[in-house]
């Protein structure tokens, strides 16, 4: 089977982040807290269960992406200031 798709491969990238994110004990604690699922009846709760899982997913591949923005730019400045550090050690 040969599969290729750019949308598929756009939401799957963040996909183990995205796990990691709404998992973790103090997200999941508050998120499990402050929406109480017995509140909703009808469309509200069909509504709910078919957009809270699209928000959450949205909302950590957002966080996904700007961690990743944020350490390539660290990542850019580590590399550069070590090429430094050792072009400047051999002299």
């Amino acid at each position: 089977m040969n599969f290729q798709s750019n949308f598929v491969n756009i939401l799957a990238k963040p996909c183990l982040a995205v796990y990691l994110i709404h998992l973790h004990p103090y997200v999941w604690s508050n998120f499990c807290n402050n929406i109480n699922v017995q509140d909703y009846y009808g469309v509200s709760f069909i509504l709910l269960i078919l957009l809270l899982p699209m928000l959450v997913y949205l909302l950590c591949a957002g966080i996904e992406f700007l961690r990743l923005l944020i350490m390539q730019n660290f990542e850019e400045y580590i590399t550069n200031l070590i090429i430094n550090i050792c072009a400047n050690w051999k002299k």
